[in-house]
């Protein structure tokens, strides 16, 4: 199977022209700088090779199936779906699309079914183990195996820039503590501060989430690159105050 997906280093942001490097700021505090390739795509959480397709765009706890006919909602058509945080497909050269500015993409490739899946994971999203719904779509739609999977967590926002209140800690705190996963340290993942806020960490969380869906370690790539860290070169929600565009996540099947 001939997939166009993330080609990227997770230690690199690739973008436009070819010509300059670019710094980017990894969370181990080392400044990185990769030239840049001609044709990507910039300020895209990923960098794709297009060569053609049908986009199917996701704007907003649902793992929606995508068909032929579905190309171009929300894009050259009216959309008639909402709520929708997951996008299927087994479709070659129909592109499924969604947007970030401090959120979570995670992407996934079934090889053996050649199948595909593109979320948006928030907070909410996370919490509602949109990683977990779109493993679990994917094996009822096209018989995908978790262990088949490759999976990864995109460029968001990281632990240290991320401090939520207590009325978003609780659920987190009350997901972690189910029995399925009382191999995760809740120390990993949120940590309590003296004002009484909290520092997330939508990575891990994600991470374990996946995991527990049954996705193997060696098949899991997680970034390490902060869209807050990085708002020179990546929209940011919380860096911007607001004042942003969108980041966009690209998977397609090429055959």
């Amino acid at each position: 199977m001939d997939v166009s997906y993330c080609r990227w280093n997770l230690h690199k942001f690739i973008v436009d022209d070819g010509t300059d490097p670019i710094p980017v700021w990894r969370k181990d505090g080392k400044m990185k700088e990769t030239k840049v390739r001609r044709g990507c795509v910039v300020r895209s959480l990923l960098v794709m090779y297009i060569i053609s397709g049908l986009l199917l765009v996701l704007l907003a706890l649902i793992v929606s199936r995508v068909e032929k006919e579905d190309a171009g909602k929300g894009v050259t058509k009216e959309k008639d779906y909402r709520d929708v945080d997951g996008l299927i497909t087994n479709v070659p050269r129909l592109i499924l699309g969604t947007f970030y500015a401090d959120c979570v993409p995670l992407l996934f490739v079934d090889p053996v079914h050649h199948a595909i899946g593109c979320s948006h994971s928030g907070w909410r999203g996370t919490v509602g183990e949109i990683g977990k719904k779109t493993v679990e779509a994917m094996r009822e739609a096209y018989g995908s195996r978790p262990e088949d999977i490759f999976a990864a967590i995109g460029p968001s926002i990281c632990q240290d820039c991320y401090e939520v209140g207590k009325d978003v800690a609780e659920p987190f705190e009350k997901l972690f503590s189910q029995e399925r996963y009382q191999d995760v340290s809740m120390e990993n993942i949120l940590t309590e501060k003296v004002n009484g806020k909290y520092q997330l960490d939508l990575w891990r969380a994600n991470e374990a989430i996946l995991l527990g869906a049954g996705i193997l370690k060696e098949h899991l790539s997680m970034t390490d690159i902060c869209t807050c860290c990085n708002p020179s070169y990546l929209f940011s929600h919380r860096a911007s105050k607001g004042k942003r565009g969108n980041l966009a996540a690209f998977l397609m099947l090429k055959q």
